[in-house]
């Protein structure tokens, strides 16, 4: 009695604040305690006390242990207390200890628990399961969930169910839950047979409505043709009777269930009942005018999600346009986003020029939450839509002149500005809209004050385009000169950069020009700004270079030449894009207080502008063909590797190797270093590494074995992040698809491309169902022989309206994946090393090197090439390194490991025990200088057994590295 009110002081210490890093002891005696109240205490003090940071280990397991027994006892009252105090806690090692007991009582297994700890059980497992991911058995879980508790007739076993499947099958994939989907079809169908235990505003179960739908999503349509029908009618019945009523509380249960359903329909696509989905066009277009706000919203984000329908896209545009539109001006400004976003997704070529007109309307109201996107938005609809650019440049320069907006014109608008009147690849510019630019620009900086911005565009386009104008009356060079200097001192110190180069172009053209300009920069060469001070005095001294020797003009000309035109590929990238993305996340963020990008089909019109450009603006332009055609989406060019063989006999950077090593002066010199029957190729056995790129880069640095995690690819749509984790022959590699783009990702398929000496598979991708998280996909990587390359990984999404892009990319797991470390003695190094190089027949594998030194000419002497060479091995391939018996001066450095490799019949593990410990194969390395001979190069060899060839591609992996 005493120790139980002693128990609950530390417990009200610590809620107010205090460490309490005492007393746990005293808990626990009370969880052991067979009086209810006592035992109460013990489990409320552990569970808020508890922490498994810094708990004693010991503690810590003796707490388990009491727990355990309570989950067993069979009594309800300490099973409850022992669930309720484990999930608070949610411990990996608590997962890890009581994950058997825990889902002993959730699926029933041997003990058939009350309705109420099973509930807690299913929600319980679920928190284990967030912690600790190999407590999942595939085939277990999959029967349980099928044949217990989806069968349950209780509502709250049921939820709590429906809970845990759902989050088990988001991260862990539908592959063999396939049952499930008839057993929640008949759930959802028989919905009233539930009503009787949970009825809210008299919707039955709309908690349950909703979760079973959720994980439907999950799943593709039912193939069996009762199910299908089945789901139909369940869709049916939502969709046609939810009606708006007077009870805000019923209304939004009965909606939340309405949405969910029309998620379903939109993910069933043709395969849902077609009166649904015409029901469901005309539903939108009716909440899109009801009052109540949270509804409107809804109704626009499922518009968004219909609208890469092109038909049903034209539908919504012509039927609802204006009150998307009137949607603008709603007092809540989640409603008026949506309507931005769904507006620029519902936009097409026959309403382009309505939509920017209307926007550019709107964008003249004090909407200053939405004007920086607004204006980022007018600008792209207007270069993706423009049938003729002039129309495009007039829409900027209004842009630009409308006040109050062109404060959120941003630099990004402007860069894009130059880069389509100058021009793409080698189709020659559009002269005539350069002259209409150049025209419309002038005309807009004749009135006294206008926007920094447009100032900044006068100063780059009128010196480039401005000799197409120059011939009209009041349009000459000198009239061009004038109208930007007369901004220049009411400009910030960046345009008047801008200004100072601007008009010593026009002087260059114009020599009757030179003495005005002259002038200026004299004026300007005591300038209190250094920047501005050198521009001024450079400017000065090439104009008198200029009149003291005529002959100077074209090698001043040379630093002044025209802008060229910009590569074919930033056509379709533009900068407005990653803009857009930023601005998204931005706002989010400051919404939120999360770093999170609002992610859903309504921002994915963003995308389309890169698959398709303006009309206008590719003119002229063959169209590439698409790299995505056939259901092999390795088919075609995946990239050309560097052939660099030619540039290491160039550089000095190559090695000998193989029998012509033996007539190195190292082998001359030191015979019993080298062994005398060298049996590895490592050219013909292993296909060299070499790098191409800056992907090609991102996959060297993921390549070590001391990197866990990283990016592997990206590119303008998306990123693709890899984290590995490790076990003897098995290489799991959790996958994840970034967007890089404001647009969500769709329909991501990889493929793999797999060598010899390795098995390999990729899941389907997993989509997340909320908006905190990205897709993925779990790749298994299997090591059963010889590697000759790495792997090839190829990915096809959609992301936005565009086509399918393919992507190709080289996958970083190759043969130092699978060594481990091991411990030894220099003196059994050395034997096992001699006994391989000269006892051993022809099948036991033995390589000499003579490698380049990496840091010749640099100064670094032997030991720190030695030193990075030793870090190299331990670091990257995993080898340990033997230390040097004098480590003031040694020459050589000794490393050992052993390769894991799988048995000829092993397959896929499903979880960590299904891992056997396969077999093993020794590796050993020696590197060594000989500074009296040559310091340029050393010796790099490598000794293994006759079991698997692992020494070529291992060979071939450190020439990588060094």
């Amino acid at each position: 009695m005493k120790n139980k009110k002693h128990v609950w002081k530390l417990i009200y210490t610590y809620i107010l604040g205090y460490e309490v890093d005492f007393g746990h002891l005293e808990a626990l005696n009370l969880i052991n305690a067979s009086k209810y109240s006592e035992k109460c205490t013990g489990y409320i003090a552990t569970g808020i006390m508890l922490n498994e940071m810094n708990a004693d280990p010991e503690l810590l397991e003796m707490v388990i242990n009491s727990i355990k027994t309570d989950l067993t006892c069979g009594n309800e009252v300490y099973e409850s207390l022992a669930l309720s105090t484990i999930a608070n806690i949610g411990a990996t090692e608590f997962a890890r200890s009581l994950g058997s007991s825990v889902q002993r009582l959730a699926f029933c297994e041997d003990y058939k628990p009350s309705y109420f700890i099973q509930k807690k059980a299913c929600l319980c497992l679920y928190s284990f399961f967030k912690k600790n991911k190999e407590i999942f058995n595939r085939e277990v879980w999959a029967s349980a969930f099928d044949n217990e508790l989806l069968t349950q007739k209780n509502y709250g076993v049921l939820l709590s169910a429906c809970g845990l499947i759902h989050g088990v099958l988001v991260t862990m994939g539908t592959e063999g839950f396939e049952g499930c989907v008839t057993k929640l079809i008949y759930i959802l169908s028989r919905i009233h047979d539930y009503a009787t235990d949970y009825l809210y505003y008299r919707t039955p179960s709309p908690w349950l409505q909703i979760k079973a739908l959720k994980i439907l999503r999950l799943f593709p349509p039912p193939e069996d043709e009762e199910a299908l029908n089945a789901i139909n009618e369940v869709l049916i019945s939502l969709v046609t009777g939810t009606e708006v009523g007077t009870n805000v509380n019923k209304n939004n249960a009965d909606h939340a269930i309405l949405f969910e359903a029309i998620r379903l329909v939109i993910h069933y696509k043709d395969k849902a009942n077609e009166i649904v989905r015409k029901d469901i066009l005309a539903l939108l277009g009716r909440f899109i005018n009801v009052r109540e706000a949270n509804i409107r919203y809804l109704a626009l984000e499922t518009m968004a999600r219909l609208s890469h329908n092109e038909v049903i896209s034209s539908y919504l545009m012509k039927e609802h346009m204006n009150t998307i539109i009137y949607s603008l001006r709603d007092p809540d400004l989640s409603i008026r986003r949506r309507s931005l976003d769904l507006i620029f997704a519902l936009c097409d070529q026959d309403s382009a020029t309505n939509v920017v007109n209307e926007l550019l309307v709107y964008l003249n109201e004090n909407d200053y939450t939405l004007k920086e996107e607004l204006v980022l938005k007018i600008a792209i609809l207007a270069e993706k839509f423009a049938l003729n650019l002039n129309w495009y440049v007039d829409v900027i320069v209004k842009l630009i002149t409308t006040e109050s907006a062109g404060d959120y014109v941003s630099d990004e608008i402007r860069f894009r500005v130059y880069q389509i009147l100058t021009g793409f690849g080698e189709v020659d510019p559009n002269y005539e809209l350069q002259k209409y630019a150049a025209l419309q620009i002038f005309l807009a900086l004749q009135v006294d004050f206008v926007h920094e911005t447009m100032i900044k565009l006068g100063a780059s386009v009128l010196p480039e385009f401005g000799h197409h104008i120059a011939d009209a009356p009041g349009k000459s060079h000198t009239d061009q000169f004038e109208v930007l200097d007369k901004h220049f001192t009411t400009s910030n110190i960046s345009t008047k950069g801008m200004i100072l180069t601007a008009l010593m172009k026009f002087a260059l053209q114009d020599s009757s020009l030179i003495q005005h300009a002259t002038t200026i920069f004299t004026r300007y060469s005591r300038s209190w700004n250094e920047d501005i001070q050198q521009r001024a005095i450079e400017y000065l001294r090439m104009l008198k270079f200029l009149e003291k020797d005529e002959s100077y003009r074209e090698f001043i000309l040379e630093s002044f030449e025209p802008l060229p035109t910009y590569p074919d590929h930033m056509q379709n990238n533009s900068v407005l894009i990653k803009r857009m993305s930023q601005i998204k996340k931005k706002k989010n963020l400051a919404a939120t207080g999360k770093d999170d990008t609002e992610k859903d089909i309504a921002t994915e019109a963003t995308e389309e502008y890169k698959a398709q450009v303006s009309s206008a603006l590719s003119r002229g332009k063959s169209k590439e063909a698409s790299s995505t055609s056939g259901s092999d989406i390795f088919s075609g060019d995946t990239g050309s590797k560097t052939e660099s063989g030619a540039f290491d006999d160039i550089l000095g950077l190559g090695d000998s190797s193989g029998s012509n090593v033996l007539g190195h002066p190292f082998a001359k010199a030191n015979p019993g270093d080298f062994s005398s029957s060298q049996t590895v190729d490592i050219n013909s056995e292993a296909e060299e590494l070499s790098m191409n790129g800056d992907q090609d880069s991102k996959w060297k640095n993921l390549i070590p074995i001391s990197c866990t995690d990283g990016t592997i690819f990206e590119d303008d749509n998306i990123k693709v992040n890899m984290r590995f984790n490790i076990s003897k022959y098995v290489t799991r590699v959790l996958v994840e698809y970034v967007s890089t783009t404001a647009s969500t990702l769709d329909s991501v398929q990889a493929m793999l491309k797999v060598p010899d000496g390795m098995k390999a598979m990729i899941s389907d991708t997993k989509y997340p169902t909320n908006d905190t998280d990205n897709p993925k996909a779990m790749m298994t990587v299997l090591h059963t022989g010889s590697i000759k390359e790495d792997i090839k990984m190829a990915i096809k999404y959609e992301s936005g309206f565009g086509d399918p892009v393919k992507q190709v990319f080289r996958v970083p797991v190759l043969v130092n994946k699978f060594i481990d470390k091991v411990d030894m003695e220099q003196d059994r190094f050395d034997h096992l090393w001699n006994d391989i190089s000269t006892n051993r027949p022809d099948s036991f594998e033995k390589v000499d090197l003579v490698m380049s030194n990496p840091a010749r000419g640099s100064g670094a002497s032997q030991m720190d090439v030695l030193k990075k060479l030793a870090k190299l091995l331990s670091m990257c391939m995993n080898l340990k390194v033997l230390p040097p018996t004098d480590k003031s001066n040694f020459s050589k450095i000794c490393a050992v490991g052993q390769v894991h490799v799988a048995d000829e019949d092993a397959d896929f593990p499903k979880n960590a025990d299904d891992i056997n410990n396969g077999s093993t194969v020794p590796l050993m390395v020696e590197c060594e200088f000989y500074t009296d001979i040559n310091e340029d190069e050393f010796r790099c060899s490598i000794r293994s057994n006759d079991k698997v060839r692992v020494t070529a591609s291992f060979a071939q992996l450190f020439k990588l590295f060094v």
